[in-house]
């Protein structure tokens, strides 16, 4: 065997050796976990979903995250943005769902796969309800019925005709929300857009059914309010612009509490940025009940004491249970906060490829300069043995 054929020999082997340990340090799968399975909202809104992306088997290399069916829920006015596509796993971020103002009610599924060298074994998938913004009142050719389900109906009956009509109740639908995980110890800090802000200090519990709750779901909502909504009898100068509430766990409700580790309340800092904030309050609202898509019923019960920092902000520190609080705005000004998607600004972050892709890269371009540098030595050894 001549000394040719030992360098081909010698770099057939490295090479092979650079496959195997690229193929060692690249090759997994990954699976994908959601804070939650299903999502509602109406057309020109939309909804957060935190996802996770993790190494199930094999060695970390890189997968790209991203829905499968994109194209067809695009088609009927649905999208879906992440804010953290690609890195090695683990890594975590924040699914945007969007509904167009055009898009079609109803239910769809969002199939979230992750691709790549760490590819997923199964999608994660998301029920996705685009609902109706169309009126409650209906006719129907059904027998003679009455419906009731929580509230106050007026049911006018004439031969095989039924009319169902809701009275005495306030419903404020939703309009926006936004939810995210929130663990105790470490709090949040959380986006509303234009300026506006909630801020879950560090040590902030959810007192639920009497049981401390270290890690929650916390959810910001945004309301439409109805035309006839009246104003508190001492704020006939007011006009209600719209409503928001804190959510724990998909519930509306003064029983949960906000508190520190030894049960005393923890409240919840809220900031809004206003053209003219001194035109601006809020009266606590209570006693109704929260679907997922509405709020029904209810009543004003306290005025909210804010602090007007300054001609454009103000600032509460006392909230401390996840209500329903109504915005009203003295009517010359007619101005409410506008706030964009609830952003979790300390848990969304965007990661580029890690060091360990790097790092495995840059490995097997030290074994190919090695492979050459051999090559070379051997070759010019072989051609002065000549």
């Amino acid at each position: 065997m001549d000394r040719a054929t030992y360098i081909r020999i010698f770099v057939i082997g490295m090479a092979f050796l650079a496959f195997q340990s690229y193929a060692a340090n690249g090759i997994g799968t990954s699976s994908i976990s959601l804070n939650t399975s299903s999502v509602s909202l109406y057309p020109g809104s939309n909804a957060l979903v935190s996802y996770t992306v993790k190494l199930a088997s094999g060695s970390t290399w890189g997968t790209t995250i991203s829905a499968s069916n994109a194209s067809a829920l695009a088609s009927e006015g649905v999208s879906l943005s992440f804010s953290n596509s690609y890195a090695d796993p683990t890594y975590s971020g924040t699914l945007t769902v969007a509904a167009a103002s055009s898009a079609t009610p109803g239910k769809y599924t969002a199939s979230i796969v992750a691709t790549g060298d760490d590819p997923s074994s199964a999608p994660a998938l998301l029920s996705i309800d685009v609902l109706s913004t169309k009126s409650s009142s209906k006719n129907t050719t059904s027998k003679n019925t009455t419906t009731t389900a929580n509230t106050t109906t007026t049911v006018n009956t004439t031969s095989r005709n039924t009319t169902t009509t809701i009275s005495n109740l306030t419903i404020f639908p939703v309009v926006q929300k936004g939810s995210i995980i929130i663990n105790a110890s470490r709090g949040a800090n959380i986006s509303l857009g234009n300026g506006n802000g909630v801020e879950i200090r560090p040590g902030t519990y959810a007192l639920v059914d009497n049981v401390l709750e270290s890690q929650y779901n916390f959810s910001v909502v945004f309301f439409n309010v109805p035309t006839s909504l009246s104003v508190p009898q001492n704020m006939s100068g007011y006009t209600p612009t719209g409503a928001y509430a804190f959510a724990v766990n998909g519930l509306i409700t003064p029983t949960i509490s906000f508190v520190n580790a030894s049960r005393a309340p923890d409240p919840i800092i809220t900031v809004l940025r206003l053209p003219n904030s001194s035109a601006t309050t809020t009266w606590t609202y209570l006693g109704g009940n929260y679907n997922g898509t509405a709020y029904v019923g209810g009543k004003y019960a306290l005025a909210n004491k804010w602090e007007y920092t300054n001609s454009t902000t103000l600032v509460n520190n006392e909230f401390y249970k996840p209500v329903v609080w109504v915005f009203l705005t003295k009517t010359a000004a007619l101005a409410a906060p506008t706030t964009t998607s609830p952003q979790p600004s300390n848990t969304t972050s965007v990661t580029q490829p890690s060091s360990s892709s790097s790092s495995n890269i840059g490995l097997v371009i030290a074994i190919i300069v090695v492979i050459v540098i051999v090559a070379a030595l051997l070759y010019f050894y072989s051609k002065k043995k000549g």
